[in-house]
Order: structure tokens, then C-alpha cells, then sequence
């Protein structure tokens, strides 16, 4: 028997099952399906660390987005950027004035163009940071690895939601116009 309760139950999770943002569509611009990400140019004089950017950039496309990574003739967009700066505060010293703890932060320009157009899609800066503390056996090479990995994911996410918010406006647009006919 149903009570009530457990009914109100199902239609609440069938609610946050229906909500959860599982889609099967693409979750970048309409009609890209299919993405070149070229090599980030790299402004700074950390030397290699644009090679890795782009490989974390890929992995995390192939991993999460339902585009296919292709080669620029088989592109629909092309995802370019550069790394414009990295810095590295230090966090703390020690009393004989060592650095125990220091961050590195990299930012990063990034841009989506239409391969067929040139036109830009989606634009937009980004910047990560990690600590590493010297006192755990922790490196600036490790928290590059850390910073990288976060930013290719920041720069993901945020290719995502530009593309979600772009498509609620069109849609918002087209709406608009029907309810004004």
C-alpha cells in the first residue's frame, strides 16, 4: 500500500533524479561536436608547463564532455589560450626567514572560435593556485602539477557554463518572440 509519505517520497526523488544535470547532449555551444584544443602559447618563463596545461585541458574534455577531441580539420571549434602569468607568494617563513610554504598561481587566457567562421564563441580568463609546503617533501613541481590539473578543470567548467548560459539566452530569445506572434 502507498501512503501518503512514500509517495511524496518518489515524487521527490523522482524530481532530483530528473534535476541533476545528466545529459547526454553536448555541453558546449550548439554544434560543436568536435574540438581541437591546440598547444596554450605560454607568456612566462616557466618552460614545458603549456604542453602539460593542454594535455590536462584534453584529458578532462575526453573524460567529461561528450565532444570528441579531434585534429583542427575534423573541428567544429577550436580551443586556443596562453598562460599569461605564474607567480609564487610565499605563504610562510620560517624564523630564520626559509619559505616553509609557497603557492604558485597560473593564469591563463582561453578562447573557443568556430573552425568554420573564425568567429569567437566563448572567451574568458581563469587562474588556479596550490600550495606546497617544503617541510612534507612537497615541490614547486608538485604544486604545478596540482595548480595545472585544477586549472584545466576551472577552464572546463567554465567553457560548460558559458555554453548552458548561452543556450538558456537563445532560448530565452526564441521564446520571446513566439509569445510576442
Amino acid at each position: 500500500m502507498v501512503t501518503k509519505n512514500s509517495l511524496a517520497f518518489m515524487v521527490l526523488a523522482l524530481t532530483l533524479l530528473s534535476s541533476c544535470g545528466y545529459t547526454t547532449r553536448s555541453l558546449l555551444p550548439a554544434g560543436v561536436n568536435n574540438i581541437a584544443v591546440d598547444v596554450f602559447g605560454n607568456d612566462t618563463f616557466y618552460r614545458e608547463i603549456e604542453f602539460q596545461l593542454t594535455r590536462e585541458i584534453t584529458a578532462e574534455l575526453n573524460q567529461r564532455a561528450p565532444v570528441r577531441v579531434t585534429r583542427r580539420r575534423n573541428a567544429d571549434a577550436i580551443l586556443t589560450g596562453r598562460i599569461v602569468s605564474v607567480s609564487r607568494p610565499t605563504l610562510v617563513e620560517s624564523n630564520r626567514n626559509l619559505v616553509s610554504e609557497q603557492a604558485v598561481v597560473v593564469q591563463a587566457l582561453v578562447e573557443l572560435r568556430s573552425a568554420k567562421t573564425g568567429k569567437v564563441l566563448i572567451s574568458f580568463q581563469r587562474a588556479n593556485r596550490a600550495e606546497f609546503i617544503v617541510e612534507r617533501g612537497e615541490s614547486l613541481e608538485t604544486a604545478f602539477d596540482e595548480a595545472l590539473r585544477d586549472l584545466a578543470e576551472d577552464i572546463v567548467n567554465k567553457l560548460e557554463r558559458q555554453s548552458f548560459l548561452r543556450d538558456l539566452e537563445e532560448i530565452r530569445a526564441q521564446s520571446s518572440e513566439v509569445e510576442s506572434n
